[in-house]
């Protein structure tokens, strides 16, 4: 509704449009909003907006003012008594929390720790992420921290009676030091024996993405006694240097197993273990819907790329991260052994100097893939003819703008280029950058993406919009 002066009350929207509405914003753009009216201050209030919250802390103690002050200004940190004021409000909401403590874990200052002790006390948790400081490098010559530091973080999980999901991204992990067993700690907790996800510094690769390498990890023991523990596991995600075959005999003996994913990094100081075909074989053999997911975190050598890959892998998905570089025979063995399962294929990174033939293949040939997130060089046409492959049955097809080129492939030998009224002009300095030195070469650029959209478009049956 229009007032006399023109403007629109937008106050007068159903709730359910502002639920969503703040649901797309972070917590203290919500809470700014929320003080503009009284119906949005309501709105703020709505318990579904509080399923889901993140958590930020600064977790070195030592850490003078202006150090707080930069990192909550970089990383959008709330006041430690902020967090306290919504947990006291709204803990009893919160479903899915995401705890992550930035920097150095050497000693958490009293207002943090109360922050934790809050959420262990007040919250209902049924999912729970734990990303707790820097990752220990095997060479790092910092203090250990503090087992009371850990003792609170860990009464999360130890004061927990309804979780089912478990996510520990990362763990202050020192060798030599008798540090505060985190997985101990879950096994221990009778309350949380229907966990049925449970994730071991492994996670997924975003555009952004930077996987730490060398890093400090769990006994490979403890993580085999940690997931026969809980014998309602459903998936499982875990560092690849913690794979090993004891463990797929721990996931054989699961009544509900369905999902593993794996995180892989190349360390300087460890090998991935050579699991037998046989091994993958008989967790198959008990799993038959078993599926299993790989990140690529960093560049893994082609022998042990092959070497671990094998036939009998259910693989469904495999992602490469922004720093992983791979070879076009890698794509190649992945479209031999992987016909039949693989469903998703995402590299973050720069890609394949030339991926378009054995990108092509790999969709061709593994008919399943039905994800594909690609932000290397692609040609127009190699980019239509990927999405004539699927049509609408693309559940994902992304690429970026900037990396199409023309519709007709340009001559990569061609400098010299004419426009429309005759003039000579430098085409790009390198073959599809989009750098060129007219203004009619640059709006004869823009418009070629947009035929390019609008075709992509018409195969997709909905609106399709590259990556930016």
């Amino acid at each position: 509704m229009a007032s006399a002066s023109g403007n629109w009350d937008f106050s007068i929207l159903p709730e359910v449009v502002w639920v969503n509405v703040f649901s797309q914003l972070g917590l203290s753009d919500r809470n700014r909003v929320s003080r503009t009216c009284i119906r949005l201050s309501e709105v703020f209030r709505h318990p579904s907006l509080w399923h889901s919250v993140r958590i930020i802390l600064l977790g070195d103690g030592d850490a003078d003012d202006s150090h707080v002050a930069k990192a909550r200004k970089n990383f959008g940190i709330i006041m430690p008594e902020r967090y306290s004021a919504m947990i006291n409000a709204f803990g009893a909401f919160f479903q899915d929390v995401e705890l992550i403590i930035l920097g150095h874990m050497r000693e958490i200052r009293q207002s943090c720790e109360d922050v934790i002790s809050q959420l262990a006390k007040n919250c209902r948790l049924a999912s729970l992420t734990l990303e707790i400081g820097e990752p220990v490098n095997h060479a790092s010559t910092r203090k250990p921290p503090k087992e009371s530091s850990l003792k609170v973080i860990g009464s999360l999980i130890s004061e927990a009676f309804r979780l089912k999901s478990l996510n520990l991204i990362s763990w202050p992990i020192h060798q030599g030091h008798n540090d505060y067993d985190i997985l101990c700690c879950v096994r221990k907790n009778a309350h949380i024996m229907d966990l049925e996800k449970l994730r071991i510094f492994e996670r997924d690769a975003k555009a952004d993405t930077w996987f730490p390498r060398n890093i400090a990890l769990p006994d490979k023991d403890e993580v085999c006694l940690t997931v026969a523990h809980f014998q309602k596991l459903t998936s499982l995600g875990i560092h690849a240097d913690l794979l090993t075959e004891s463990l797929l005999l721990e996931l054989s003996n699961l009544k509900w197993f369905n999902s593993l994913g794996l995180l892989i990094i190349q360390s300087t100081d460890t090998c991935l273990e050579s699991i037998k075909g046989a091994a993958w074989k008989s967790l198959v053999m008990k799993h038959p819907n078993l599926k299993v997911s790989a990140t690529l975190g960093n560049t893994l050598p082609s022998y042990e790329f092959i070497q671990f890959f094998k036939s009998d892998i259910p693989l469904v998905s495999i992602s490469f991260s922004k720093y992983t570089r791979y070879q076009s025979h890698m794509v190649e063995h992945l479209s031999a052994c992987y016909s039949n399962t693989l469903t998703t294929f995402k590299d973050f990174g720069d890609g394949l100097g030339d991926g378009n033939a054995v990108l092509l293949s790999l969709v061709t040939r593994c008919s399943h893939v039905n994800h594909f997130v690609y932000y290397g060089e692609l040609r127009d046409s190699t980019i239509l003819s990927l999405a004539n492959s699927r049509k609408h049955k693309w559940i994902t097809f992304q690429v970026k703008l900037q990396n199409i080129s023309s519709i007709e492939d340009d001559d990569e030998d061609e400098v010299i280029g004419m426009t429309g009224t005759g003039d000579a002009f430098v085409k790009a300095h390198q073959p599809s950058s989009g750098f060129y030195y007219t203004d009619e070469s640059v709006e004869l650029r823009r418009k070629t993406q947009e035929t390019v959209i609008e075709r992509i478009s018409e195969v997709l049956q909905r609106k399709w919009l590259p990556l930016s």
